[in-house]
């Protein structure tokens, strides 16, 4: 049996994701480097999974596009804090998953820091909410009853602060989403019953929260669609700010996941089977 076919999955995956992605960053005059992050970033979200081999069976054109999301927005999966989260996704069992790309609510917030706004938010406990005070949506006070607790399960959120610093010198503003609105979002996402919404509940309605407050028109920030249709939205428009030194560049505005052959994510494999 030769050396390849003794590699463990891990390894081809990374490989694979590190050959399309110097395929779709092609342009970059430091291509090799960028598509080493990438593949290393995936790797660590694939290790961080579940079941890593729902990763590893993606479709190549669910991945290419991952690829290319995260080299849109900058963002990238992995680390104990992701900014992305990589769902794989499958309609029916028999069928190859297509690999979900979806913006965390940190990733979310590090977006609005871009452009000069700060964005954090604040989950709320049921026990809390003797003491919440909200006026038009805006938060006038919300003391914890216990400042050493946290929200840690869908069942005790009662909804979630976001609150607002504005790019020029002005006062904070706190938004009140409570929880029916963000268990309206919930019940649009595919995978309501399961994935990230079962494993990181109170995250993705952090998330959610401040998705609602951007679709208010609140947060004026140009915020990318995750994969699945469930969730997209018409956004308002994005407010005018200087770009942000990117490690990655801006794709081609013509680039298509469809533009990167099928055969470029399964090519590794192959190869390294044929030596």
């Amino acid at each position: 049996m030769s050396e390849a076919q003794h590699r463990p999955p891990a390894a081809i995956f990374r490989a694979q994701v590190e050959s399309a992605a110097r395929a779709i960053l092609a342009h970059h005059p430091r291509a090799t480097e960028a598509a080493a992050r990438v593949g290393l970033a995936f790797a660590a979200a694939a290790r961080a999974a579940r079941d890593p081999s729902a990763l590893y069976g993606c479709t190549p054109a669910s991945v290419a596009g991952a690829i290319a999301q995260c080299a849109l927005a900058d963002l990238y999966p992995g680390g104990h804090a992701p900014a992305v989260y990589l769902v794989p996704q499958a309609a029916r069992r028999d069928e190859a998953p297509e690999l979900q790309w979806r913006l965390t609510h940190r990733g979310m917030s590090i977006i609005a820091a871009r452009a000069g706004w700060g964005v954090h938010t604040v989950p709320v406990s049921r026990a809390d909410l003797p003491g919440l005070r909200v006026d038009f949506g805006e938060v006038l006070s919300c003391p914890p009853s216990d400042p050493t607790a946290a929200v840690t399960s869908w069942d005790d959120l009662a909804g979630v602060v976001v609150v607002i610093r504005p790019p020029a010198p002005a006062q904070r503003v706190a938004l009140w989403v409570p929880v029916g609105t963000i268990a309206a979002r919930r019940r649009a996402s595919r995978m309501a019953g399961g994935g990230p919404w079962q494993a990181w509940p109170v995250q993705m309605a952090q998330g959610a929260a401040i998705r609602e407050v951007v679709a208010r028109g609140a947060l004026p920030l140009d915020l990318p669609d995750d994969s699945e249709a469930g969730e997209a939205e018409v956004q308002p428009a994005a407010i005018a700010a200087p770009p942000a030194q990117r490690m990655l560049p801006e794709l081609p505005p013509d680039f298509a996941p469809d533009d990167l052959p099928a055969g470029d994510l399964a090519r590794v494999a192959d190869e390294g089977e044929a030596k």
